[in-house]
């Protein structure tokens, strides 16, 4: 099986990116093969400092390059 990292991620800041990704890293380092990412009971939500984590993990989506997920807000 291999080593499984873990983060929590108790809440979504202009900053959260940056802790996470500096995490990421730091269990790369130390050889995981699988990472679990705990978002539940978040205090603080933002599309935009979300999505700026998912960036970390996730490679840019492109037209025509199979994006994985798409956010639309209430109007669309």
């Amino acid at each position: 099986s291999g080593n499984i990292g873990y983060i929590k991620i108790t809440a979504f800041y202009d900053d959260t990116a940056k802790v996470f990704k500096s995490a990421v890293n730091e269990l790369l380092a130390d050889g995981i093969t699988g990472l679990i990412i705990d978002v539940r009971n978040t205090e603080s939500f933002n599309y935009k400092y979300a999505s700026d984590v998912i960036d970390v993990i996730v490679p840019l989506a492109t037209e025509g390059n199979g994006a994985i997920a798409t956010a639309l807000d209430y109007q669309g």
